[in-house]
């Protein structure tokens, strides 16, 4: 009986190494791109530098195994376990997931273990996925020569947003030129391979052209001046851009206006260049679809190999990983934000709910949904965040946070602030488990006895 325990106590864990066999995410300093490959390290000094999403296109038919390979390598949890005890495993996880569910299909336990053991690696493609529309692009993209993309790759390797914004003022890049160089990676490296993108907006040259024209006549708005972001696609846009959520039943809705955060986005110079996959219906369409998949978009996948993108707001993470934007803008109601950060190597932050408003995001629970920002920095991040904070009288939640507003929050990213954290750990409450055990205790003197009511006489 003992030997049909352990895996019955262990479900919890299995079940989280199977279904989330992740990459590890690579180091990432404050103000740093992840760390290359050594495949990367190893190209000619001409190459530029691979980034995670030409890495994993790069080596897609050696990481894209036989589920008789993959048991081969790398051994997980599971494969610790016996035959039988593995049996007696899904068996649990099963029942565990009906009462869960109530009615989950046989098959998605085959989804959450598939062959027994291995997380899938769903194909980017889908037979009712809309394709990129990239016309508005083609003359730029012509333009574009192989030998200034590279130039522009060193120009920005591990560059911040304020150090951007340095070439521009030099002179060294503009504002059309980074668009054009981030829809030629998105063309070469997300179209059916990543699948980070759902959208592309077709007046992001012409914005970035008056853009241009504003910083070359002295009147630069801010740290985004120029600066192209990619919003996750349930937050709505007033343009050419449908808003879907990724939801076919939504693929032509266009929204009345734009969200406020994006309205404050614009006014601070960003480009909307485009909007980001995501997990259909931010990850509440059903308890067995793959994180990442949408049916507008079809499968994301994580920048770094054949491991789960999580979710929901898995495109924003992909597409500032693999460096197809400058900055990202995701959502989360429980974990939508931080946990594709985590497994794509990049920065997200969830912000206190009331800090940005959520008008115009299409809501799971008003309770607990927030949208926040993306980069590959924390100084991008913090950039971000400001552009975005602020009291909007359509989200009452807003007002909470009305000290907040007009704060630069790049200021809090010195040491001396970092000092002023205050952070709580949790003890175990050795009073608590005296009071368990005295209970325990006596539950089971009480073992066996016969109990009858008996009235109280009053005092």
């Amino acid at each position: 009986m003992k030997t049909k325990l352990i895996p019955l106590l262990l479900i919890p864990v299995l079940l989280l190494a199977a279904c989330s066999q992740a990459a590890p995410a690579p180091v990432v300093t404050p103000d740093s791109n992840p760390a290359p490959t050594e495949a990367a390290a190893e190209a000619p000094a001409t190459e530029p530098t691979a980034t995670p999403g030409e890495e994993a296109m790069a080596t897609e038919e050696t990481t894209t195994t036989t589920s008789e390979e993959q048991a081969a390598g790398e051994p997980s949890l599971l494969d610790a376990l016996s035959e039988e005890d593995f049996a007696l495993f899904q068996q649990a996880a099963a029942d565990a997931a009906q009462r869960m569910v109530g009615t989950m299909q046989s098959s998605c336990i085959e989804v959450l273990i598939p062959g027994g053991r291995q997380f899938p690696l769903p194909e980017p493609d889908y037979n009712a996925k809309r394709p990129l529309d990239l016309s508005a692009f083609g003359d730029a993209l012509a333009g574009l020569t192989p030998e200034r993309a590279a130039e522009i790759d060193s120009l920005l390797a591990a560059k911040t947003v304020p150090e951007i914004q340095e070439l521009m003022a030099d002179g060294q890049l503009s504002s059309v030129e980074l668009v054009t160089y981030y829809v030629d990676r998105i063309q070469r490296y997300d179209v059916d391979k990543l699948n980070s993108v759902i959208a592309l907006n077709p007046e992001a040259l012409g914005i970035a052209a008056q853009l241009d024209e504003e910083r070359a006549n002295g009147a630069a708005r801010g740290p985004l001046h120029g600066i192209p972001v990619l919003l996750k696609d349930n937050i709505a846009t007033g343009d050419q851009m449908p808003t879907t959520a990724g939801v076919y039943a939504l693929k032509d809705w266009h929204a009345d206006r734009d969200a406020f955060l994006v309205g404050k986005l614009r006014d601070a110079g960003a480009i909307i260049m485009g909007k980001a996959n995501l997990s259909e219906w931010a990850n509440y369409m059903d308890p067995c679809m793959p994180s990442g998949f949408s049916a507008v978009g079809g499968q994301t996948r994580n920048a770094y190999g054949p491991y789960d993108p999580l979710g929901s707001s898995s495109g924003s993470a992909v597409s500032v990983a693999a460096n197809l934007t400058t900055v990202s803008v995701g959502s989360e109601t429980s974990g939508s934000l931080i946990q594709p950060a985590r497994v794509d190597g990049v920065v997200g932050m969830r912000p206190s709910q009331g800090l940005i408003s959520r008008d115009h995001v299409i809501p799971l629970g008003s309770y607990l949904d927030t949208t926040g920002p993306m980069g590959r920095s924390l100084t991008d991040v913090a950039i971000l965040l400001t552009a975005m904070a602020g009291v909007d009288p359509n989200d009452a939640k807003t007002s909470d946070a009305a000290s907040l507003n007009g704060v630069d929050f790049t200021q809090f990213l010195s040491l001396d602030e970092a000092r002023k954290l205050r952070v709580g750990v949790i003890r175990p409450d050795t009073q608590a488990a005296a009071t368990v055990a005295s209970y325990a205790e006596m539950l089971g003197q009480l073992a066996g006895k016969e109990l009858t009511e008996a009235e109280q006489q009053a005092l």
